[in-house]
């Protein structure tokens, strides 16, 4: 009789120190966390979807994302557009299992698109369908000149290269001299084009680099000021296949010919 009790009394020990082993294990289990994205090497101008890899299958409430220490949202999921290049450090804070929560980082590469650098070589004005306006007592007096503008991000255009004044209209006795040309390759600029994508840089929407053309004409024989006859916006995109050495661009009442040198 003893014995039976004892042995009892040994299973109802051991069974405790069974379930008491088994409420600890549970209470110390450790959920491991990890960050996973859509895109594996970003560019800019991706858009990348990050998620919580879940290994220990925890209950996970909710996950506030912070770029950089600014939070920008609670949600499971955080997808973020990157328009510029640069390391940026993603934190998932992760509340999960009701009280709990843990926090962990990734460092995230974004790399420059790759592009083609053009330069503008030469800028050639082959007509204008409107000389009659610059005509005078038998001359046509007219001067031209123009200037290259990229947009910033903010949509601003800065100016990148003026050139110098044309004056072989001036005093023209014949028909008007053309084509009127300049050559640009000491310009300094060169038009950025993307090698892949519809995208353009500082994140504009439909191009990137203006090209705008002013004249002066004479009332009275007196120069009067510069003003705007043209403005045509490069988007070089479509040629970016076959690299052509010159395009010809018209717009309204203008044609220009530019002779280009891609990298």
């Amino acid at each position: 009789m003893k014995t039976l009790k004892f042995i009892i009394l040994n299973s109802a020990i051991i069974l405790l120190f069974s379930c008491s082993k088994d409420t600890n294990v549970s209470a110390v289990t450790e959920f491991k966390f990890t960050i996973s994205q859509n895109v594996e090497n970003i560019q800019e101008f991706d858009t990348a979807i990050f998620n919580i890899e879940n290994n220990g299958n925890a209950n996970i409430s909710y996950v506030t994302w912070y770029i950089d220490n600014v939070e920008k949202t609670n949600d499971f999921a955080f997808e973020k557009y990157f328009e510029k290049t640069g390391n940026f450090n993603l934190k998932a804070k992760i509340f999960y299992e009701n009280s709990l929560t843990k926090t962990i980082e990734k460092t995230i590469i974004v790399a420059e698109r790759p592009k083609n650098l053009v330069t503008i070589n030469k800028i050639e004005l082959l007509s204008y369908a409107y000389n009659g306006q610059f005509y005078l007592d038998g001359h046509y007096y007219v001067k031209l000149k123009f200037d290259l503008r990229e947009l910033d991000e903010t949509g601003n255009s800065i100016i990148k290269y003026l050139s110098t004044e044309n004056t072989e209209n001036w005093n023209q006795g014949g028909p008007m001299v053309y084509p009127i040309i300049w050559n640009t390759s000491n310009a300094n600029y060169k038009v950025k084009v993307y090698k892949t994508g519809n995208y353009y840089p500082n994140n504009q929407e439909y191009y990137h680099t203006d090209l705008s053309l002013f004249a002066a004409k004479s009332n009275g024989l007196t120069q009067q000021p510069y003003y705007q006859l043209n403005n045509l916006k490069l988007d070089l995109n479509p040629y970016r296949s076959l690299k052509p050495s010159s395009i010809t661009i018209t717009n309204i009442d203008t044609e220009i010919r530019l002779t280009l040198q891609w990298d």
